[in-house]
């Protein structure tokens, strides 16, 4: 009160009012917060403004906040303003708003006070509320504390603290073993041909050069990226923020792809999935990343089949007609998806009926190339008799590798001689092909480097070995794997281990679709479907690069 102004003390008029407003600043010396005190002039020409705040809280921007709040409550302007600093614990800052001849004299102080409080409080203190109301008073003082000084001021400028505390929820789930997260979300102005996307990355920022590939080839054409560092207790995370469009400027449904599309960059990013233009699917046609795998592997097989066209080419075929390609997953799913609930004749009714549609919309692509591609891709699957594409592995997860077994008297354009079957395995490190002479055959399998044609070389080997065995067994067999990810400039131990890593997926490959016998009794393989009767034979002996292999 030593301080209190003069002119303040002299010129009220109401002396209840004048009571009450000292009372307020004498009750701030026991009990220090953020105040506001109110005195109109009696003629109206102005309001007298005393605003008590914390001192280490008192800047510019705040004082310039302030300002605008009482202009605009008051419907006035800033005729003068004067702080005042001493050796309490507040600040004081006098505001004369000089009020507009005609406004309206009725106001609330308490809601004027309750907006200046609002803006003394800083990001962290309205972070630290809003993590409390969310998360409970123990998890939000706890992250609070975690955080509270991890976010830098670039960050708070573009966020507020609702965003913030999503992204704290996110940054959670980061640990050593999954040191990836991310999110797709659109602002309520984005156009729905746009969306943002945040990766958060414990450790290291991301290199433009990885993540950038993987979004165009998901089918979005980048256009902004804003990163910031997040410092969590003693360890680092990396937020990138990314501003896309879809690549030919469709708009598209957030809510219905956003779980898709993040899996499919979390595949890409693991090594799960390919990183190349299939990927696009997933947004043009709304199918999984899992089914873009089966595509993808359906057109490496037809590659090495000799079908007359570039991997690139069937692709872009693919994306071209995503509603036959979301077909030709209807059908993959109708011929092998497991289903107690259908019989043989329910399950080849539907797929006769989806076949048939595909049929239909194959009139309207108008080039001859296309045609043959999307009608290639429809007898490959036809012709398929058996997939371990819905059994799981020891960890209950899908395999990570797929294995189809083809008649291969029904593939379309086959190179001559036909085997009997053929089985095709594919995953991001290996590939390879079994071919069978018949029923019963013989024959090993080898480590081909032949990348572009090895089903030639073993259809060859295949011919060979059916003269070489005609006295032991009637047909000849041969299987060969290439390994697509072998370290490079690895020394020759490393070679072999990822060799034996791939020889080790392509035999598991073969096995998943092979029946197995118990004495007599034929034991058909889990989760497979099987289009063919009983065949428990298969031949798997040692060939060139894997003759010391067990």
């Amino acid at each position: 009160l030593e301080t209190f102004p003069r002119d303040e003390l002299f010129q009220s008029a109401d002396d209840q009012q004048f009571q009450k407003n000292v009372l307020g600043v004498l009750h701030l010396g026991t009990r220090p917060r953020t105040r506001l005190f109110v005195r109109p002039d009696r003629f109206g020409r102005f309001v007298s403004c005393l605003i008590y705040v914390p001192r280490e809280r008192y800047n510019t921007r705040l004082r310039t906040k302030m300002g605008h709040i009482l202009t605009e409550q008051f419907n006035g302007r800033i005729a003068n303003w004067t702080p005042s600093f001493g050796d309490d614990a507040l600040a004081r800052v006098h505001f004369v708003v000089a009020v507009n001849p005609g406004s309206a004299s009725e106001y609330d102080v308490a809601e004027i006070e309750k907006l200046i409080v609002n803006s003394v409080r800083s990001w962290g203190d309205v972070l630290r509320v809003g993590l409390i109301e969310k998360l409970g008073e123990h998890d939000g003082n706890r992250l609070h504390a975690l955080y509270r000084r991890g976010f830098a001021s670039g960050y708070r400028d573009t966020y507020n603290t609702v965003n913030a505390i999503a992204d704290i929820e996110k940054m959670e789930d980061l640990t050593e073993t999954t040191p990836l997260a991310m999110t797709l979300y659109r602002r309520l102005e984005d156009p729905d041909t746009e969306v943002r996307f945040k990766l958060y990355n414990l450790g290291p920022a991301v290199p433009l050069s990885d993540c950038l590939p993987v979004l165009e080839n998901m089918g979005f054409r980048v256009l902004e990226e804003h990163p910031f560092k997040i410092a969590r207790s003693d360890e680092n995370i990396w937020l990138h923020d990314f501003y896309m469009q879809s690549a030919d400027r469709s708009a598209f449904a957030l809510p219905n792809l956003r779980e898709k599309l993040e899996e499919t960059f979390r595949a890409v990013w693991s090594h799960d999935a390919d990183d190349d233009p299939l990927n696009r699917l997933v947004l043009l046609a709304g199918i999984s990343v899992r089914e873009t795998v089966v595509l993808r592997a359906y057109s490496r097989f037809l590659r090495q089949a000799r079908i007359p066209y570039s991997v690139e080419y069937m692709e872009d075929a693919l994306a071209a007609n995503p509603a036959i390609a979301r077909s030709l997953v209807a059908l993959f799913h109708a011929m092998f998806k497991p289903d107690t609930d259908r019989d043989a004749a329910s399950r080849d009714a539907e797929a006769e009926r989806i076949a048939d549609e595909i049929e239909t919309t194959l009139e309207a692509v108008s080039s001859l190339d296309v045609d043959n591609i999307l009608r290639r891709f429809r007898n490959a699957i036809q012709s398929t008799l058996r997939t371990n594409c819905y059994q799981a592995g020891a960890d209950g997860q899908l395999k990570p590798y797929m294995s189809f077994k083809f008649d291969s008297a029904e593939l379309d354009n086959l190179p001559l001689p036909r085997p009997w079957r053929e089985i095709f395995v594919y995953s991001t490190w290996v590939e390879g092909v079994h071919l069978r002479g018949g029923p019963v055959a013989r024959g090993g399998l080898r480590w081909t480097d032949r990348k572009e044609d090895y089903r030639t070389e073993v259809l060859g080997l295949v011919k060979a070995q059916q003269v070489k065995n005609a006295v032991i067994v009637p047909f000849g067999s041969k299987g060969g794997f290439l390994p697509k990810s072998l370290p490079v400039g690895g020394n020759r131990d490393e070679v072999l281990a990822e060799g034996i890593r791939s020889y080790k997926t392509f035999l598991s490959g073969l096995l998943d679709v092979t029946d197995n016998l118990d004495g007599l009794d034929v034991i058909a393989p889990q989760s497979v479907v099987r289009r063919d009767s009983d065949d428990p034979y298969l031949v798997v002996a040692a060939d060139k690069g894997t003759a010391t292999f067990s």
